[in-house]
């Protein structure tokens, strides 16, 4: 009889391990999960009070422009619509123009030319994209600030000739 009680003493001990250790993983599993929803709920609440329009001017033929050399240069209105002030550091702004990446170099103050340190909740910023385009198509313009992000699409419609004769291009953008 003691042969039983000593082999239930041992089982029931071996249970007991076996049942800490998985309480054990369950309690840090939880803790990582209970972790990532804090970060993620963060990064929403940051998503929510932040938050971008693109203005645009229909027919506006200030929304592209192209030089003597052709070269062309896109230019977008952007207004934080959000409460909290945005970044101004052109490496933490994305601009895809039918999902091709184009850089930019400056947040541009429009009232004053200036480049803008501090773009506060309110504020207009003006974007300038190097970019020449094909009369007679339309592209879509993307731009992603701090997980905010507004879609626009630019159509640029040919209006007499275009080859330096007296012709210019019919701009439109539809937020």
């Amino acid at each position: 009889m003691a042969d039983t009680s000593a082999t239930a003493l041992i089982l029931f001990i071996a249970a007991v391990a076996v049942a800490a250790g998985v309480a054990g993983i369950i309690t840090g599993t939880v803790g990582d999960i209970s972790d990532a929803i804090d970060i993620r709920g963060d990064q929403i609440t940051e998503e929510v009070r932040s938050d971008i329009t693109i203005l645009g001017d229909p027919g506006s033929e200030a929304i592209y422009t192209e030089d003597a050399s052709g070269n062309g240069t896109i230019t977008v209105y952007v207004k934080n619509t959000g409460a909290e002030p945005l970044t101004t550091r052109s490496d933490h702004i994305t601009v895809l123009i039918d999902g091709t990446y184009e850089p930019i170099s400056q947040l541009i103050d429009p009232s004053s030319g200036d480049t803008l340190t501090q773009w506060k909740p309110g504020e207009i910023a003006k974007l300038q994209i190097e970019r020449t385009l094909t009369a007679g198509q339309d592209y879509r313009v993307l731009i992603n600030i701090q997980g905010s992000e507004d879609t626009a699409i630019i159509y640029l419609k040919p209006s007499g000739s275009m080859d330096g004769t007296g012709g210019s291009i019919d701009t439109s953008i539809v937020t």
